[in-house]
């Protein structure tokens, strides 16, 4: 009896299952599926930081609509200021900075004048102006990527922000392939008469990549029963070996008895 695509690919799927999982660098890691859930570990950002560069200030100091404010200090991205705002006081700051101890808003450089120890401020600046809170764009503990996720690009760049340089991915199935045939030559070499050009097996194998699978070996043998079913144990052997050892096999010409 027939047996079409659809009943074929059925019989595939009712005995496949999920395989493990390992862990991978993120140079590694895309077009891989996250095996679990990954949770950030901490705050993203870790700190307050300023959203624009400009002056760190105390809010209240700006209460009526304008102030005159001593500069005390820098806070660049990387590194903190190592002064507090007090009263009267502001920090010149870089965008990313972390926001220095006392100040709760940021005026950016375009709203200010003035020169060297001194800044005025135009205008009342409200609290938390400009200031990027830690956890603002993650929380500690929440749930960011599930498992079962393909990673892209941006995948990536969040899992980094999180400080997961090793995720846990689905393993890459092992694949062996086995071309069949007397007449097969590879490419390359002298053509035998009667003999054609093995185009299945880098097209399979091509396939292979496409799909995110990992060829372990690529096989051929002729025309006989005994050696194919020999051949076959052979690819399976080394799909085994390249599981419990973590290499590839070499792609060796395996020819099998003719008749």
């Amino acid at each position: 009896m027939a047996v079409s695509i659809e009943q074929a690919r059925m019989a595939v799927l009712e005995h496949a299952k999920v395989l493990g999982g390992e862990a991978v660098f993120l140079d590694d890691a895309l077009g891989r599926t996250l095996a679990v859930d990954a949770s950030a570990p901490n705050d993203v950002p870790p700190f307050a930081a300023s959203a624009m560069d400009g002056f760190a200030i105390r809010a209240a100091d700006t209460a009526g609509s304008s102030a005159r404010l001593r500069v005390i200090g820098e806070a660049k991205a990387g590194t903190a200021a190592g002064v507090a705002v007090r009263r009267g006081t502001a920090v010149r700051i870089s965008t990313g900075a972390p926001i220095p101890h006392g100040a709760d808003a940021v005026v950016p450089q375009e709203l200010t004048s003035g020169a060297g120890s001194m800044v005025a401020v135009d205008g009342q600046v409200s609290l938390g102006c400009c200031v990027r809170r830690a956890g603002q764009d993650i929380h500690a503990g929440e749930l960011v990527i599930r498992g079962g996720c393909l990673l892209g690009p941006a995948e990536l760049g969040v899992l980094a922000s999180m400080n997961i340089p090793r995720p846990r991915v689905v393993r890459r199935p092992r694949i062996a392939i086995t071309g069949t045939g007397d007449e097969l030559s590879d490419p390359g070499t002298p053509l035998r008469p009667g003999a054609i050009r093995d185009s299945n097996g880098p097209t399979l194998g091509g396939a292979v990549h496409r799909a995110g699978a990992e060829l372990v070996t690529r096989l051929r043998v002729g025309d006989d029963l005994e050696a194919t079913v020999a051949v076959l144990g052979a690819g399976m052997r080394d799909v085994e070996h390249a599981h419990h050892d973590g290499r590839r096999v070499g792609r060796p010409a395996c020819q099998g008895r003719r008749r």
